[in-house]
């Protein structure tokens, strides 16, 4: 599924066009039959414009290619999707679609629809699980900006604006068990990248989300797997496996739901099985900025810093604004006694986001173990200014 072109320049179009090829890619994806790549790994291939459509099918070992457009005309959206055998060069199935935004929905769905029957027309009847619609269309706008900030996000703001754009789309439609299943996730990483809310906080929020989302959608992937970190980090872990196995049970190749797997592992110490989860993420999801830095902290944690080095290089190299990668950079060089290194990995950091409370106080920390308290004191500073000190 390669990204939507955006032809129109208005955030709007934008939103829409990035939305909407997400939750295509997550709607072939839940068709077993179906091998489809990752966003991360799609937008690595098609970063160069010099790629042919062929080119891209082979970089990213498939046979088939999702490609179309989305440009705005007043209050109106023209849409213009093509599937095609990359092998011969041939478009096998295309549609236009012109449609005010209270259709843009229904849009998605029958494109969904429409491509499994083209691909696999023996199993299209039964493959794709159909998501109910939201009563409000707006709300449906306010979730594929969240869905935006969620996926596209370099800096602690995103998760701020993708949470706000959630709950507006809660707001106007209560029953979204999708924006629900979304907050549930922002909250239960609460404190994942950065300190974004306090602990008990988060997962009485959380918890509120998970509860909605899945009343209204007993399957929804998001609250689910966000019920998994939450029991991970209680220590509930027989229940945590028992949701992760019905998720991949009938997704067996979700890949975020494999690397969780291997943070569940890895808290129950079970380092190879951790290894074997982050293993199979990766193979799915290569080009994925995220799942190499998860490979690292596994290899980390197995105490493998070279391999570990060479993952989470290999994301810097993928996404070289992914702050994330340079932190944990940072940890191995440290682990390794390599300060220095360290240290300018967390200025590489700073440089993409320098607004992270936790990555301040780090590399704070950092300068006062080489001695150097003119800048810890810097750090320090800027850490409690954060915080509005």
């Amino acid at each position: 599924m390669l990204p939507l072109r955006q032809l129109s320049n208005d955030d709007d179009t934008l939103y829409f066009a990035d939305g909407i090829t997400e939750e295509l890619t997550d709607s072939l994806t839940q068709n077993q039959n179906l091998d489809v790549p990752s966003r991360y790994s799609t937008l690595a291939v098609t970063s160069s414009q010099n790629n042919s459509l062929s080119d891209v099918a082979s970089s990213l070992g498939v046979r088939y290619l999702v490609e179309g457009s989305v440009r705005r005309i007043d209050e109106e959206f023209k849409i213009a999707v093509r599937l095609i055998d990359a092998d011969t060069d041939r478009v096998v199935w295309s549609e236009s679609y012109t449609n005010t935004a209270s259709s843009l929905f229904a849009i998605q769905q029958n494109i969904a629809r429409r491509l499994n029957e083209a691909l696999l027309p023996q199993t299209s009847d039964n493959a794709l699980a159909q998501a109910s619609s939201p009563d409000n269309i707006e709300a449906y706008q306010y979730y594929l900006r969240g869905n935006y900030w969620l996926m596209n996000g370099k800096t602690s703001e995103w998760t701020y604006k993708s949470e706000a754009a959630f709950q507006q789309a809660v707001a106007l439609a209560p029953d979204f068990a999708a924006a629900h299943g979304k907050l549930a996730y922002l909250y239960a990483r609460h404190d994942f990248h950065d300190a974004f809310m306090p602990r008990e906080e988060a997962l009485q929020k959380a918890s509120a989300a998970i509860s909605t989302a899945l009343r209204n959608n007993p399957q929804e992937t998001n609250a689910l797997l966000a019920s998994v970190i939450i029991d991970t980090a209680a220590g509930n872990f027989s229940s945590a496996q028992t949701t992760l196995d019905g998720v991949l049970g009938r997704q067996p190749n979700h890949a975020t739901a494999l690397y969780i797997y291997s943070e569940l592992e890895l808290a129950r110490n079970r380092f190879d099985a951790a290894l074997s989860r982050a293993q199979q993420a990766y193979e799915l999801d290569p080009l994925s900025p995220w799942i190499n830095v998860n490979l690292a902290i596994v290899h980390f944690w197995r105490s493998e810093y070279q391999p570990a080095l060479e993952a989470v290089q290999n994301a810097i190299r993928i996404d070289n604004n992914y702050t994330w990668a340079y932190v944990w950079q940072a940890k191995i060089f440290h682990r390794q006694g390599q300060l220095s290194a360290a240290i300018t990995s967390m200025l590489q950091s700073a440089d993409i986001d320098s607004a992270s409370v936790v990555n301040s106080a780090y590399t704070g920390l950092l300068y006062m173990e080489i001695g150097d308290e003119e800048q810890a004191e810097y750090w320090f500073r800027h850490t409690a200014s954060l915080l509005g000190d």
